[in-house]
């Protein structure tokens, strides 16, 4: 009795997913986030100054936003150039799950 009013209240307060999830340990390559940081960094850099240049050059949106388009793509490919993908191999523990539980009611 006890145990079925604790699993009411449980269920009622939780919401309880099913999420089976099995990874034996593991070394997987992936991009380097330091490096990844820095393209981003330049690629936004380039994108204000092209959108500083499209505002100052012309009244017109829609010639602003295909300046600033036409910009950002030839940013994408300088900073790609200038900061080039680096991957790093990572350790990746064992993994297991078969249950997610979270609050039912609260944060969002």
């Amino acid at each position: 009795m006890l145990a079925t009013l604790a699993c009411v209240i449980v269920s009622a307060l939780f919401e309880i997913r099913l999420r089976p999830e099995f990874s034996l340990p593991r070394e997987i390559e992936k991009a380097d986030p330091a490096q990844e940081a820095r393209y981003q960094r330049c690629v936004d850099a380039l994108t204000d100054e092209a959108t500083r240049r499209a505002f100052e050059a012309a009244d017109n949106p829609d010639v602003q936003s295909l300046m600033i388009r036409m910009q950002q793509k030839e940013a994408i490919d300088r900073c790609r150039h200038e900061y080039p993908e680096r991957r790093i191999s990572v350790s990746e523990p064992l993994r297991f799950n078969l249950v997610d539980v979270s609050l039912r009611f609260g944060e969002e």
